[in-house]
């Protein structure tokens, strides 16, 4: 039996960013750069990480990309993009999505057995996409 260590710590999570053109990222053409919105940024970066998935190929992909959140945009180009599989969908719902946040460091924390740990809270929006 393995047993995970004891941790101990306390967050203060934040309300994060408003995400202004969400709903215009619901189909996301793969061979176009996709260019994503946001106000009241708190943070020095904000973070984009957007996936998919393709059941009958087994192919799957993730990405981050970063940006200065003073910018208020970011465009993730179309080379990214194209690196992801076109999301299936089962169910009516599709295999990708779209998440844009910060991140709020909230300090180290103590864990059995580790030399250092240190606690992140996100606040992030989310949306499903699918990434033809």
């Amino acid at each position: 039996m393995t047993q995970s260590p004891s941790t101990g710590g306390s967050a203060t999570i934040a309300a994060g960013l408003d995400w202004t053109n969400r709903e215009a990222a619901a189909t996301i053409p793969r061979s176009q750069p996709l260019t994503l919105r946001w106000s009241g940024a708190t943070r020095e970066q904000v973070y984009v990480v957007g996936f998919s998935a393709n059941d009958a190929k087994g192919a799957s992909g993730v990405f981050v990309c970063t940006a200065d959140a003073a910018v208020g945009q970011i465009t993730v180009p179309a080379y990214v993009l194209g690196s992801l599989p076109a999301s299936s969908k089962i169910g009516g719902q599709a295999f990708g999505g779209l998440m844009l946040g910060e991140l709020f460091p909230q300090g180290e924390i103590g864990a059995d057995g580790i030399a250092k740990a240190v606690l992140l809270s996100i606040a992030a929006r989310g949306r499903e996409a699918t990434f033809q």
